[in-house]
């Protein structure tokens, strides 16, 4: 299978927001690059693959900016060049991750025994491992989850994001009933008697009737000490309604990653409770753990935690079970979290539930089903459904690859910069391409979707607001770090850009 053309298009999730007549910055979380890849096959077939970056500073260290200016870079080098064909489960996998690692390498004047940096465009890599898988599963005619060996099923939605810094809101719709079917999960940035009170409430609301409710889920963000568990576990130990529920605690991230001695103590600390509370508590250990290097202190830690792995900052596919596996061979047991999934738009939620259908895993997923409102735009359909019976059950579309094109109507309304790099017998005329793209490509024949106005600018603050609350209470969940500087990528569609189209 030989790269034909590739498409790289940057767009707005979210309205600019504006104050007074002034047009505020765009926030990282507000722009997806999507990558679509056209190849040949052996057979003479062209077939397409669909990918999203979703570069963000807190997450992967890129930014939208050197995120598209580097997926452009690495774009015109992948530019003819051949994937194998008729390969099984997860050798796929492996041949587009090395492809991409490769070229990123070429790219980068990376010798090649050398390993990639963990953060040197994860993101970039991961949209582009995504648009290659389903390039040969559409060649192939199955999904992306049946190329790579995995069973076609319904994905279930087990955490809920919530906020605890909203208490009386929270527990208004636990006493209403209104409990989510698994874990409850939120940012927590107080201390542990604080945290403690919060447990005690929720479990008093509930009252014994958790019914599908599994447990309350804290993101700690590494914010605490050893002395902050111990008052915590006090805390709960004098707490009737605590003691009395069956509710689970999970903490995440309770300490930095390099303070394996604290996690250490945790256990032993956890371990010591009296009852069956101290069995009902465990702790999930944040990403970048994406080395043999950075596992071997947590060798230790291993069989008694739960790991949140965020697939964007592992670069691919075959990265993420390379991981995995590693931490397998350390003796971990316990549940995997793909986290940030609450993060991305339609597309990446497919991309991540397809993830869920192949890994042989207990996984915890948070992708929710996004509906069409006033303050919300699908760029992709048909999107994760809704079982009717049970709404935890999200189905994917049937059909092959990711089983879904781009929106055209949202595209038009969305699209901020493009570039669409063709071989060099197409004509490299910007606005042909455009039209091209938009006539052939994409498809509205099956949405239905509430058209745009004009007049829906004037709602850009409420709707930026509403979604940087949503990015606080969501699966965030990461410290920031900072991006990478590489003046090179940061560059806009400029005229290089134009030259280099054909």
């Amino acid at each position: 299978m030989k790269i034909d053309a590739i498409d790289i298009i940057q767009t707005r999730n979210m309205a600019v927001p504006r104050k007074g007549k002034k047009r505020l910055p765009l926030p990282e979380q507000g722009v997806s690059t999507l990558i679509q890849v056209t190849a040949i096959t052996d057979g003479g077939k062209r077939v397409t693959g669909l990918g999203e970056i979703r570069a963000m500073t807190f997450l992967t260290g890129e930014t939208p900016a050197n995120g598209y200016g580097f997926a452009r870079r690495l774009g015109r080098a992948l530019m003819g060049a051949e994937l194998p064909e008729g390969l099984t489960g997860w050798d796929n996998a492996a041949a587009t991750h090395a492809l991409v690692t490769e070229t990123t390498k070429s790219v980068k004047g990376i010798a090649t025994e050398n390993a990639l940096d963990d953060r040197m465009h994860p993101a970039v890599r991961f949209g582009f491992d995504s648009a290659l898988l389903e390039a040969l599963a559409n060649a192939a005619a199955v999904s992306v989850a049946g190329l790579l060996g995995g069973t076609p099923a319904p994905v279930r939605r087990n955490v809920f994001a919530r906020s605890f810094a909203k208490p009386s809101r929270l527990l208004n719709a636990l006493l209403t009933n209104n409990k989510p079917n698994g874990w409850l999960r939120g940012s927590y940035a107080k201390d542990g008697p604080a945290l403690a009170s919060v447990v005690g409430a929720i479990s008093a609301a509930t009252n014994g009737r958790e019914d599908d409710m599994k447990g309350i889920w804290f993101d700690i963000k590494g914010r605490w000490r050893p002395e902050d568990l111990q008052m915590m576990l006090e805390g709960l130990a004098g707490t009737s309604a605590v003691r009395n529920s069956s509710l689970e605690l999970m903490l995440e991230q309770p300490f930095p990653g390099h303070a394996t001695a604290w996690y250490a103590k945790a256990l032993e600390l956890i371990g010591d409770v009296d009852g069956d509370l101290g069995g009902r508590i465990t702790m999930m250990l944040e990403d970048g753990l994406t080395s043999a290097e950075a596992l071997e202190p947590m060798a230790a830690l291993m069989p008694h935690v739960d790991l949140k792995i965020t697939p964007q900052k592992c670069g691919s596919f075959h990265a993420l079970n390379a991981m995995l596996a590693r931490a397998d061979a350390l003796g971990f047991k316990g549940r995997v979290y793909l986290g940030n999934a609450g993060m991305n738009t339609e597309l990446n939620s497919l991309v991540l539930a397809s993830l869920v259908q192949v890994l042989d895993r207990d996984i915890l997923f948070s992708a929710d089903h996004k509906r069409e409102d006033d303050s919300k735009i699908r760029q992709v359909h048909p999107q994760l459904s809704p079982d009717e019976e049970d709404t935890r059950l999200l189905h994917l579309p049937e059909g092959s690859g990711w089983g879904t094109r781009l929106c055209k109507s949202g595209l038009e309304k969305r699209m901020r910069k493009s570039d669409f790099l063709r071989s060099a017998s197409v004509s490299p005329d910007v606005d042909s391409l455009k039209t091209l793209l938009l006539m052939r490509a994409f498809d509205d024949s099956q949405l239905n979707i509430r058209q745009l106005d004009e007049d829906d600018e004037e709602e850009e603050v409420f709707e930026t607001e509403a979604s940087a609350e949503d990015t606080q209470e969501g699966d965030d969940g990461a410290d920031e770090v900072e991006a990478p500087s590489d003046a090179a990528d940061d560059s806009g569609d400029t005229d290089e850009a134009a030259e280099n189209r054909a």
